[in-house]
């Protein structure tokens, strides 16, 4: 067993040896999650901006190289200035270290956001993470102030111990991406038929009805609105949540039952997160009063869709949307 095998399993023992702090943990994150919720749709908007649904993509590791850039590069250029005494050297370190710092807030924000709906069963490895994170920016503001009252050894010894803490947090980070998969796409994307392939007789489709249907060990989710059908993954991308048990919002969107992302039915986009990947999204039609569905052509864009989802902590709401059609609302038979 490697170095990095056995302190992965002392975290863990250590973790899993305090129900107290999984709890803390589970109690922290549902509240954060509330309150934002029940805060309206700007609180949503800026929730989404912070989980990185503009970009595709979760905002928060992305935030963390431009701190954890600050403070080691920060650190390296204080110990060249303490051997070297260059004037250049210690305004570098000191810049750095400093730009670390106030990056470091946005970091924490959209780490905390992240928090508020990660999987339970990641939730106190993600909290331990944090905490570690957080020492670590205490040490560097220190050494900023340090810094600032001239006393150059004293801060080059809280960055050093930081980027103790730094360093082994985002150990833990790799590791939840890694291992816990906290972060990634969780939508299976496995199902890419290029031909119109039968997935269910129309008649089992009901109007108004979410329906779960299992096509070459691929779950998909379908849905009716009227004449049109819609068809998306069934597996939340954010954490694998089964969307066709979510609540159906104005006809177009569903909203995933474990942590309340929103998806565009019409588009498979994302509305709101805490989602950042688009849900797989097929083209489909009704032959021979078969529904069938295939991946859109390359060449055939999904529409965007400007939508807003107003949600309640308990998972209600209503989406406001724009009097654009999406392109699979079309009499289909």
């Amino acid at each position: 067993m490697n170095a990095a095998e056995t302190l992965r399993k002392q975290v863990d023992a250590l973790i899993a040896s305090s129900p107290e702090f999984k709890n803390a943990s589970d109690q922290v994150a549902s509240f954060i999650h509330k309150t934002i919720l029940n805060q309206g749709e700007t609180a949503r908007e800026v929730a989404d901006t912070l989980h990185g649904k503009q970009i595709g993509h979760p905002l928060h590791p992305i935030l963390t190289d431009l701190t954890i850039t600050g403070w080691t590069l920060g650190t390296v250029f204080d110990f060249f200035a303490l051997f070297t005494h260059s004037r250049q050297a210690r305004t570098t370190a000191d810049v750095l270290t400093i730009m670390g710092t106030l990056s470091a807030v946005p970091t924490v924000i959209s780490g905390l956001t992240d928090f508020s709906t990660v999987d339970e069963t990641a939730r106190s490895h993600v909290a331990t993470h944090g905490i570690t994170n957080s020492i670590a920016l205490f040490c560097f503001f220190r050494s900023t102030v340090a810094r600032m009252q001239r006393q150059y050894l004293k801060a080059f010894g809280f960055s050093v111990i930081g980027l103790g803490f730094a360093t082994f947090g985002a150990w833990m980070g790799g590791d939840l991406v890694y291992r816990h998969k906290v972060g990634v796409d969780h939508a299976d994307r496995g199902f890419k038929p290029v031909e119109w392939t039968p997935v269910l007789a129309a008649a089992e489709l009901k109007n108004d009805e979410a329906k779960a249907v299992t096509i070459d060990d691929h779950e998909l989710m379908l849905y009716r609105k009227g004449k049109a059908i819609y068809v998306l993954g069934a597996k939340c991308s954010h954490a694998g949540g089964p969307l066709p048990e979510g609540k159906i919002i104005d006809g177009n969107c569903v909203q995933c039952p474990w942590h309340d992302s929103v998806f565009d039915m019409r588009t498979g986009e994302v509305v709101h997160g805490p989602a950042t990947y688009a849900q797989p999204y097929y083209e489909v039609r009704v032959n021979d009063d078969q529904i069938e569905v295939r991946m859109l052509p390359v060449s055939t864009p999904v529409q965007s869709q400007s939508l807003k989802a107003k949600t309640s902590a308990n998972g209600n709401g209503r989406v406001k949307r724009s009097a654009a059609k999406a392109t699979q609302e079309k009499t289909q038979g």
